[in-house]
């Protein structure tokens, strides 16, 4: 996410912000609510070690927790409460994303194939590589069952370069909405800290 972007989304997310204490939801960091879908992003500079992770875990009630890993300022577990609107919302998200039936091979080819067709056919073709860009992981699971795991290495390089796709399309929202959770519970936190 550009720091445009997370500006913008900062923005948009404060007013919201006033949902979840500023001290956290304690109810939420104890949560028995199964969890309906986790999301992690590796930084590769950091090996991508599962220590180094973010994580968020919504569950099924609403809430959502938040671990910073311990190289982050703000490490630890932060957890907030989306109201039954948001709630909804996430679920309504959730379900029409269907993450689980996103074959990230067969993407990675039709994409390959699709830019290699966009460099043969124009003298110039603007391309946007990113760089050491997460590598992140979505869960989604159902009544406590996995229905399947998401590993992603260039979301952001293939939203740039590729967003007429529909699948790249629905792992760009879906990325946006983990990092709009994940500047919440940020949000949430220097509320917590400040004077």
């Amino acid at each position: 996410m550009s720091h445009r972007n997370l500006l913008l989304a900062a923005l948009l997310f404060a007013p919201l912000c006033a949902l979840a204490s500023t001290s956290g939801d304690a109810s939420c960091a104890q949560t028995n609510a199964p969890v309906i879908l986790r999301y992690a992003s590796f930084p590769p500079l950091l090996g991508g070690g599962e220590h180094t992770a973010t994580r968020i875990s919504v569950h099924d009630d609403g809430c959502v927790v938040v671990q910073l890993p311990e190289r982050s300022m703000l490490s630890g577990t932060h957890a907030m409460r989306l109201d039954k609107k948001e709630t909804a919302a996430i679920h309504q998200q959730i379900a029409a994303w269907q993450l689980q039936q996103i074959d990230t091979r067969k993407l990675r080819n039709t994409l390959d194939t699709a830019m290699k067709q966009r460099l043969s056919q124009k003298s110039q073709v603007s391309v946007t590589a990113v760089r050491d860009e997460p590598l992140i992981r979505f869960e989604i699971l159902q009544h406590g069952k996995a229905l399947g795991t998401l590993l992603y290495a260039t979301a952001q390089q293939d939203w740039a370069n590729h967003p007429e796709n529909a699948e790249v399309r629905v792992l760009h929202q879906a990325k946006e909405t983990m990092d709009g959770l994940l500047l919440r519970a940020i949000a949430s936190r220097k509320a917590e800290v400040s004077p």
